[in-house]
């Protein structure tokens, strides 16, 4: 079922960023197939232009998945994103990264994630308000 879903995701994603670089949108597949093997899920995905990211789609639930150039570039947007994102910012939301990637979703998809992907968690907490 997860290789069927990843696989009908790809021709959705693909579609999609048809107007991206082939790279990028090769790039953003690639971790949305990783994604959905972690069993992470939406229906229909949507590109989103985010100047700070070499590739952004975002679902209709609030999953949002941005690819960088690298470490630098998804740390500021993490710095960005805890300050500003409404999803984040009322803990309904968090978001997992990598070196270079960044997806922020409900905090029960996250932890199902997490370990397939091996990011790290990051959101608010008590800790970092």
């Amino acid at each position: 079922m997860h290789r069927l879903f990843a696989t009908v995701l790809g021709i959705t994603v693909s579609v999609a960023l048809a107007g991206c670089a082939a790279d990028n949108s090769a790039g953003v597949d690639a971790l949305l197939s990783r994604f959905a093997a972690a069993s992470g899920s939406c229906d229909t995905w949507t590109a989103v232009t985010e100047s700070r990211a070499v590739g952004a789609i975002s679902c209709a639930d609030g999953a949002k998945v941005y690819l960088f150039t690298g470490d630098a570039q998804r740390a500021d947007f993490v710095k960005t994103e805890l300050e500003t994102n409404t999803d984040v910012r009322a803990r309904t939301h968090i978001m997992l990264t990598g070196e270079n990637w960044l997806i922020i979703d409900r905090i029960a998809v996250i932890v199902a994630v997490m370990p397939t992907l091996h990011g790290i968690i990051q959101g608010r907490n008590g800790a970092n308000p």
